[in-house]
């Protein structure tokens, strides 16, 4: 299944990006101040969220929060069209005609 249904009431949301504010005792990589966006299974629109280290990337200098938060499944989308679906293979050239949304209908 692509969509996963969850229970009533959940805050939505998969991409954020943000200031780190903390991190637990077994966070290495990632430190508070630390601006990074970030995948959750849900909850991302909620004023904060709780993300896995492993789901942190840091963003380079001077890239804007709202198109760090934009970015992921903008890319993933993108890739898995060209090359899971469309099957892109080394020395193919793609037209890329930018249709004015990321993701969705």
């Amino acid at each position: 299944k692509y969509q996963a249904l969850t229970q009533l009431p959940f805050v939505p949301g998969k991409e954020v990006s943000a200031p780190i504010t903390s991190g637990g005792k077994d966070v290495n990589r990632i430190e508070p101040g630390m601006r990074v966006m970030g995948f959750a299974k849900m909850g991302a629109y909620a004023e904060r969220a709780l993300l896995d280290e492993a789901d942190c990337y840091a963003l380079p200098k001077g890239m804007p929060f709202t198109d760090a938060a934009a970015m992921g499944i903008a890319y993933q989308t993108a890739y898995i069209a060209l090359m899971d679906r469309g099957q892109l293979k080394r020395g193919e050239t793609v037209l890329v005609d930018p249709p004015g949304v990321t993701a969705g209908p």
